[in-house]
């Protein structure tokens, strides 16, 4: 039996074994699967590898043996391993979404919302879809397309948080910050732990000189994160506005201790230790 990869966007078949080859792909398939959900993306492209070999037919191999490749930052060979799972199933719709991914990561995006397209004419009803083509115009700077795809994603999945974040960005950068806020509120509404929710509030509340709302959000973005030097650093920044001296000095000190080197030298500047 062959296991299948969680992931929003990817969906996996389970085929029954056929002979010793196939079960000796399947068997490599499953390593892959296993060393993927690790992390481990060099076994993982590697396990694929040899399924693909065994049966090179695969097409969901060729699949997520693309993912692997994208997830570890090799874009051009993502490209290439959707292509084969398409040139196997022209039908693949998932491909077409992660192929436009991979474009878009590489720079290209043009291409990206051409494979997006693609992916839409065979399942008009998909919401990542919608939701990843968006993204890619509002990085060629279209935002009000990029706004409308949004929209049309969340029309077909209102509990879509990630189109909520993206228009969210999407109506900051136009400046319209109301909407920009109503869209991020309606995020944590849906997940109260969206630290990038919170984040991205607590800049727009600062921008409009909000200091207090701005204050709030950054502290529920660092409980949801720790770990993020950001945060502090920004936080800082608002107590340094707000006039409070002592409570900007204590979240540089913050983000000093987690390696920001601005943070560092800023106190090594004032006499400060960390």
């Amino acid at each position: 039996m062959r296991l299948i990869l969680p992931s929003t966007i990817l969906i996996v078949t389970m085929i029954a074994a056929c002979d010793s080859n196939r079960q000796n792909a399947d068997a490599y398939y499953n390593k892959g699967i296993e060393y993927h959900k690790q992390g481990n993306y060099d076994k993982a492209i590697e396990s694929y590898q040899k399924a693909v070999l065994l049966n090179p037919r695969d097409t969901v191999a060729y699949y997520n043996m693309g993912i692997a490749y994208e997830n570890a930052g090799l874009y051009a060979k993502a490209i290439q391993s959707y292509e084969k799972a398409i040139a196997l199933n022209p039908q693949y719709e998932l491909a077409y979404n992660n192929m436009g991914l991979a474009y878009a990561e590489a720079g290209y995006l043009d291409t990206a919302i051409r494979s997006y397209k693609k992916a839409l004419a065979l399942n008009p009803y998909s919401d990542i879809t919608y939701n990843n083509m968006g993204f890619a115009y509002a990085r060629m700077g279209h935002r009000d397309t990029a706004i409308q795809l949004y929209r049309k994603a969340l029309t077909l999945n209102p509990r879509l948080d990630v189109a909520y974040s993206n228009m969210g960005r999407a109506y900051e950068e136009q400046g319209r910050h109301n909407e920009a806020i109503e869209s991020l509120e309606k995020l944590i509404s849906l997940n109260s732990r969206s630290g990038e929710a919170y984040f991205n509030l607590a800049v727009i509340y600062a921008n409009r000189k909000n200091y207090s709302k701005s204050i709030h959000c950054y502290e529920k973005a660092i409980a949801l994160n720790p770990q993020d030097a950001t945060s502090y650093c920004n936080l800082a920044m608002v107590y340094s506005w707000q006039g409070n001296v002592e409570k900007s000095i204590e979240f540089t000190k913050k983000a000093a201790k987690l390696g920001d080197v601005a943070a560092q030298n800023k106190l090594l500047q004032n006499g400060y230790t960390w």
